[in-house]
């Protein structure tokens, strides 16, 4: 298992858009991708279950994956997480 923290700095936190291309670019992995809020924890490929973490802006998101591409996924999405306007 591979894990990283990143913080949301986009405005509007984790809302439709980026849910939606953080699970779009999560399925290009093999790996099993959980990201937590808090005691809140999503499916990475789910963009229903990303939208029910209700990250606002400065939440700290806690990215984990296992799996063939564990390393890969993580840093990649924690890279687009950092992204986000």
């Amino acid at each position: 298992m591979f894990i990283c923290e990143v913080i949301i700095e986009c405005q509007s936190g984790l809302h439709a858009r980026p849910a939606k291309l953080l699970a779009l670019a999560a399925q290009q992995f093999s790996a099993e991708i959980k990201i937590q809020f808090g005691e809140r924890q999503a499916l990475g490929k789910s963009i229903i279950s990303l939208l029910q973490l209700g990250a606002p802006k400065g939440a700290l998101l806690r990215i984990s994956a296992e799996g063939e591409d564990e390393i890969e996924a993580v840093k990649s999405l924690g890279d687009m997480v950092k992204a986000f306007e």
